[in-house]
């Protein structure tokens, strides 16, 4: 449901086989539950068909979803104009109105003014990270030891449940290990021995799975840990005429890694600054003067793909990481700059072009 942008907001929380509508003074004044199977009415007036959205990135997601996963009520857009909820509504799902404190619950304050001051203070700790939230808890989450055939590789005493005991911790001693051996037995007692004789270190749960995995095809994991790379992080806006009602506005977050001969490209959707998740496609590309490129660039260039509206392209944060892993398809880095603080998991989903950086605070929250 769509309304233009200077009007109210109708915000819906669907859940099970009800409607919640809990926002927008004009449009609902009273918290409502629609029911579906009861009779709903839906207008006959269609808008007319607009032109075909341009695919600008090698992922088109085929469904409908925000830029981000911040709650209307909790974005800048919101602080900036003033609206808030009606007393008793937050406009959250559960799981994200569950993470925040009791002295920033804005929906129980009476006061309209006050519940605004309210509402700004919470977006104003959320933005400098006094509260951290996780919006992904919105979605079901998978076990990232759900894929694997535990009987199949199973080997000797190390079951699920021992691994899990030295992944469970959020963090994991820097070492390099090979799967060594002709068999899986063999190659699955390297992993074993590893774990005993590191056994008072903490291992990150994505590093172990990427293991687990690499036994159950026989392959090997090499690790670089230790290496300080040039980066960049760099913001693509499209804007284009405001009539438009799609396929023109958009917005992707550039990290450039200097690799040396050539620099590393991962396109994300989202802000990594921000957000403690995000997915994104990875590109090798040898030009490095195209990491600094930055202002306006017009249509059809390299870093413009888009054959009618100029981008412009404007500095996130930039500096040096250091790159604790350097695996083919899982990379773990610290930054430390200014603009940009924490300790990243950047992970290749299997067989496909899609990465997903995390925080190392928000991987194996939730089993």
């Amino acid at each position: 449901i769509a309304f233009d942008a200077d009007e109210p907001i109708l915000v819906f929380i669907v859940e099970k086989n009800s409607i919640s509508c809990k926002f927008g003074e004009i449009l609902l004044p009273e918290s409502a539950v629609i029911d579906f199977d009861e009779m709903i009415s839906f207008s006959k007036n269609v808008l007319p068909p607009s032109e075909s959205p341009e695919i600008r990135t090698p992922t088109m997601w085929m469904l409908i979803k925000p830029n981000d996963d911040i709650p209307y009520v909790l974005s800048t857009r919101a602080v900036k104009k003033g609206r808030i909820t009606p007393y008793g509504a937050s406009a959250l799902p559960k799981k994200i109105k569950d993470q925040i404190p009791s002295e920033f619950a804005y929906w129980s304050v009476k006061d309209e003014a006050t519940r605004i001051k309210v509402r700004d203070s919470l977006v104003d700790a959320i933005k400098h990270r006094k509260i951290k939230m996780d919006y992904s808890s919105i979605y079901k989450k998978l076990d990232l030891f759900k894929a694997l055939d535990w009987k199949s590789i199973h080997c000797g005493t190390i079951t699920k449940e021992e691994i899990m005991r030295y992944v469970s911790q959020p963090e994991w001693q820097d070492v390099r290990i090979e799967l060594k051996g002709k068999t899986l037995e063999e190659k699955f007692n390297t992993l074993k021995d590893w774990l005993k004789k590191h056994k008072n270190s903490r291992a990150a749960q994505v590093q172990v799975t990427n293991y687990i995995n690499a036994l159950a095809r026989g392959g090997m994991v090499s690790l670089k840990a230790n290496v300080n790379r040039k980066f960049v992080l760099n913001k693509r806006t499209w804007r284009g005429p405001i009539h438009v009602r799609i396929g023109y506005s958009a917005e992707l977050y550039d990290l450039w890694i200097d690799n040396g001969k050539d620099v590393f490209l991962w396109t994300f959707n989202s802000n990594p600054v921000l957000f403690d998740s995000t997915t994104g496609t990875f590109e090798q590309i040898k030009n490095k003067k195209l990491m600094n490129a930055l202002g306006r660039l017009e249509p059809g260039t390299e870093l413009n793909p888009n054959k009618k509206i100029p981008v412009t392209v404007e500095r996130v944060a930039e500096g040096e990481l250091l790159m604790l892993v350097d695996d083919p398809t899982v990379k773990k880095f610290q930054v430390k700059e200014k603009e940009w603080k924490g300790l990243y998991l950047l992970v290749q989903d299997d067989d496909t072009n899609i990465w997903t950086l995390h925080t190392t605070e928000n991987i194996g929250d939730e089993k």
